[in-house]
């Protein structure tokens, strides 16, 4: 019977792929039926990339169709896979298909990690909570950013530390575990350094495979800091096209100097520093706004985790906390704020899920206590507080948040974040001690 609120994550992370992908609109859905079915009418889109990308944004299309064709580069995995598997070719169609799979897993990903902590008994309140939180902020973002490569690295970190706890992987086995996730993520986007390090520095022991691969990832870091070579770029853009097969259009990769991939890393920073210092006011306002967000989500993961360990939220909250300085300069040179906040939080949950999973036959089963009434209501309360920042928005406009939140939502964030903060604050259960 638990298995059927599953059900609830696929539909909240449908409707949100629908609804609010880049075109913040149903446009692309609607053009998808006209072209299978031809049973309803096409419709115009002011964006050019949308009878190519159709429900993705062609920036994320850019990634994908990167490769090594002028040698090896950042950001270039992807797009080589593609080039080898599909023959040059990448079906567009297949990729938003792609795309939306990737949110779906993304969403079951977190149920399944709630539940290691609170174990199988709480998969239908992981599933309840997954899916109101997919309508805040949280899962907008990931929704307006459908095909982004990060995407695939909060993946392979999610399977890695399921792999993690399904075998009970330990010493050598983990650390190489974790060292191949971490050095494939970089590969896939350089910026997984800084925001995938935690993870390696929390969960590896110090042995030389955890060294070497520290080294490798490194060294891949280090070697894409610099700027791609522009006249090396019809070498990529020749070897990889993507198509749209309801209307034959094609795409190729797309270089220069506004393009984020192509760019070394001080030129962002020069980019970023010169915003700031010609707004200091707008930024630093900008600053509060994704900070109270982003701390809002956090306090949500960690209300709910406190139902059922309270040493795990705490460790889960620290987690996050941690990772502000560590990945601050690559927020820094970059202004998807609220993007890469939602993902330290799912990356933060990775790690307190293998420290803290309650199927680890190591861990004593009387530190895990059932729900209580107090629990209930406090979860009902975490429910509630879930709800108004639905309402609250951004959810039901058309204003992007993987950014930051537009002004109007300073005030109103502030008072939702403060009620969390508040509703961490009393939750009261016994410690479960990690080992």
């Amino acid at each position: 019977m638990q298995l059927l609120f599953l059900l609830l994550p696929l539909i909240a992370a449908s409707f949100a792929f629908a609804t609010r992908n880049w075109l913040n609109s149903t446009i692309c859905i609607q053009n998808i039926y006209h072209y299978l079915f031809n049973g309803i009418a096409l419709l115009k889109s002011r964006e050019w990339a949308e009878p190519y990308t159709m429900c993705l944004d062609p920036y994320w299309v850019n990634q994908w169709l990167k490769n090594y064709g002028a040698g090896f580069t950042k950001r270039g995995l992807l797009g080589e896979l593609a080039t080898h598997f599909f023959g040059g070719r990448i079906n567009l169609l297949s990729l938003n298909l792609l795309s939306f799979l990737f949110l779906i897993l993304i969403s079951l990903g977190i149920v399944a990690l709630l539940t290691e902590i609170g174990s199988r008994k709480s998969l239908a309140q992981a599933a309840i909570f997954t899916s109101l939180i997919w309508l805040t902020p949280f899962g907008k973002s990931l929704s307006e950013t459908a095909g982004d490569p990060l995407h695939i690295v909060v993946l392979l970190t999610i399977v890695s530390i399921m792999v993690i706890r399904l075998f009970s992987l330990n010493g050598n086995k983990r650390d190489f575990c974790l060292a191949l996730t971490f050095c494939l993520s970089i590969l896939i986007h350089e910026g997984a350094f800084l925001l995938a390090l935690p993870v390696y520095l929390l969960l590896g022991r110090r042995s030389w495979i955890w060294w070497s691969g520290m080294a490798l990832a490194l060294a891949f870091t280090l070697g894409f800091s610099s700027a791609d070579q522009i006249e090396s770029q019809s070498l990529i853009t020749n070897r990889l096209f993507g198509f749209n097969p309801l209307n034959k259009l094609e795409l190729a990769y797309r270089s220069g100097g506004s393009i984020a991939s192509q760019v070394s890393f001080s030129s962002n920073l020069n980019m970023e520093m010169a915003r700031y210092v010609a707004n200091p006011v707008g930024v630093a306002a900008e600053v509060y706004r994704t900070l109270v967000v982003t701390l809002f989500l956090s306090c949500s993961f960690t209300a709910w985790i406190q139902a059922y360990n309270k040493a795990a939220a705490n460790y889960f909250i620290r987690s996050w906390w941690l990772w502000l300085p560590i990945s601050l300069p690559f927020f820094l040179v970059t202004h998807d704020w609220i993007r890469y906040g939602v993902i330290n939080i799912i990356l933060c949950l990775c790690v307190t899920a293998c420290r803290f999973s309650t199927h680890d036959p190591a861990r004593e089963p009387g530190n895990y206590m059932p729900l209580n009434s107090d629990d209930k209501i406090r979860l009902g309360c975490l429910a509630a507080l879930l709800v108004l920042s639905i309402v609250i928005g951004p959810y039901f406009n058309q204003v992007d948040i993987r950014t930051n939140p537009v002004s109007q939502l300073g005030t109103k964030y502030t008072l939702v974040c403060l009620a969390g903060l508040a509703l961490i604050r009393y939750q009261k259960k016994p410690l479960a001690t990690a080992t």
